[in-house]
């Protein structure tokens, strides 16, 4: 008999997310598609961030980062 020597690997996902749809995620697939249309692919789209950055340069704001915590170190 020609039988495989291993077992194929199966995943519970496998059936359930092929049956799985989430519209959250299917808008979020849809947003994505049609910026990177409009400006020209993710470089484009980069650009144009960069540009909002610029223009509202005044309505952004810079935290400092946080200091690290210090805490007592154990000596086993």
């Amino acid at each position: 008999m020609n039988r495989p020597l291993y077992a194929r690997r199966t995943n519970s996902w496998e059936k359930t997310m092929k049956k799985f749809e989430d519209p959250i995620v299917e808008e979020v697939h849809q947003t994505r598609t049609r910026l990177l249309e409009k400006y020209g692919g993710s470089e484009g789209y980069a650009e144009h961030l960069r540009q909002l950055e610029i223009e509202l340069a005044d309505r952004l704001e810079s935290r400092q980062p946080r200091p690290p915590v210090r805490t007592p170190r154990k000596v086993s």
